[in-house]
């Protein structure tokens, strides 16, 4: 019985070598394919966050640059750098840059009902004398103090202003984008913050009432209001009626499988005309443009 176990003991066989090396060489192969399957994966993963992102970032940017936009002008026409209630800045080989005026700041509220002809206000704190605005309505220069004078006063024919109406101070808001950081920002009296990063462009278009007849100037003769009645640039700030805002942003993660990244003109900027351009730069990125068209709302007013 002993003799007939080892016998059945030694026929059983088992790997040989070359069949353990194919066996290690096929198992290699589906580990590689399944580790590039989930690095793929896992960078696309990465990458559409990231988009997803930019996109946040840069709807809350412009929602920003919106509202300053649609309060240009409000209280005041010109504040520190800001020369107009809006100043454009027009560059055809990088992104444009915008600044406004308006006023932005609330210092201090009445503490006493302001009358019509009162050459003073009383306030609930001490302000440095200086340009002012009473609820951005009234614009006037005031003395330092909790009780100045202001000059000129309040408008005799006018209803005055309840205790509790704000007191606001001339701010210059200003749009830049910095190419070399790809960062967004906005300076407020010359502080600035950055609002989004992966902004490659920003650009203007301004739609024009020049003639003043408050209707928008036919820019291109098509015989009514179109697209094509924005222009790039005005000598007259004060004519600006509308404002097309266009963005484009991109990601910070490549993705080698995405090949369709490309320049994007937007308005009169075609960045393949620029110094140093490289499709290289574009091809492997996802980007998105964003496009808002604002209306100053103290602009133009009679």
């Amino acid at each position: 019985m002993d003799m007939h176990i080892l016998g059945k003991k030694s026929n059983q066989q088992g790997f040989t070598l070359i069949e353990f090396m194919i066996a290690s060489v096929i198992f290699m192969v589906v580990m590689s394919s399944g580790s590039d399957f989930f690095n793929n994966m896992n960078r696309s993963a990465v990458v559409n966050s990231e988009l997803t992102d930019v996109q946040q970032d840069i709807r809350a940017a412009m929602l920003t640059l919106v509202r300053d936009i649609s309060m240009a002008g409000y209280g005041t026409t010109s504040a520190s750098t800001c020369t107009n209630a809006i100043t454009p800045t027009n560059l055809s080989t990088g992104p444009d840059q915008i600044s406004m005026a308006s006023m932005g700041n609330v210092l201090t509220t009445l503490t006493v009902a302001a009358a019509p002809g009162d050459t003073k206000i009383t306030v609930a704190s001490a302000l440095t004398a200086g340009t002012i605005s009473i609820n951005g309505i009234k614009t006037t220069t005031a003395a330092a103090g909790t009780n100045p004078t202001i000059s000129p006063a309040i408008d005799a024919s006018g209803e005055g202003f309840p205790i509790g109406t704000q007191i606001l101070n001339p701010t210059c808001v200003e749009y830049d984008v910095n190419t070399g950081t790809r960062e967004l920002s906005r300076s407020v009296g010359g502080v600035a913050s950055v609002l989004a990063s992966g902004v490659l462009d920003m650009q203007f278009a301004y739609a024009l009432d020049a003639d003043g007849d408050n209707l928008i100037d036919d820019a291109n003769l098509s015989g009514g209001f179109d697209t094509g009645d924005f222009v790039n640039t005005t000598t007259d700030p004060a004519s600006i009626r509308l404002v097309r805002v266009s963005l484009f942003v991109q990601t910070n993660q490549s993705d080698d499988r995405y090949i369709n990244g490309a320049a994007v003109t937007l308005e009169d900027h075609d960045p393949t005309g620029d110094a140093g351009y490289t499709l290289a730069a574009y091809q492997p990125f996802r980007s998105r443009v964003l496009t808002r068209i604002v209306r100053p709302h103290n602009i133009g007013l009679p």
